[in-house]
């Protein structure tokens, strides 16, 4: 797994988004406050690129996009296993907003 791509900003979040279910670029651009299209487009890219995320296209018209996670398991694993260790987190990376998909429930 690209742990170090999980640094940049956005990128974690887009990875945390992704892990209830897959999503439209679009649903994702509503649940990441401010995060800019072209950023978007720019981490889904490189999240893919690294093999973190997967695409899926509809052979509908208008086609449509949707990412997954390719091994959601082994994300929630880190996300225990950083949990667990009770570091100051948003100390360590600036850029990280720390997000628990448990306390998002209500819709943007």
């Amino acid at each position: 797994m690209g742990l170090s791509l999980l640094t940049c900003k956005w990128a974690l979040q887009i990875v945390l988004h992704l892990l209830d279910s897959p999503k439209r670029p679009s649903e994702l651009k509503k649940l990441i406050e401010g995060i800019e299209e072209r950023v978007l487009f720019d981490r889904l890219k490189r999240l893919y690129s690294a093999g973190l995320i997967g695409k899926r296209e509809s052979y509908s018209y208008p086609k449509e996009t949707f990412y997954y996670l390719k091994e959601p398991e082994k994300v929630r694993a880190v996300g225990d296993w950083v949990s667990g260790l009770d570091l100051p987190l948003q100390d360590m990376v600036p850029s990280l907003v720390i997000f628990r998909p448990e306390e998002n429930t209500g819709n943007r």
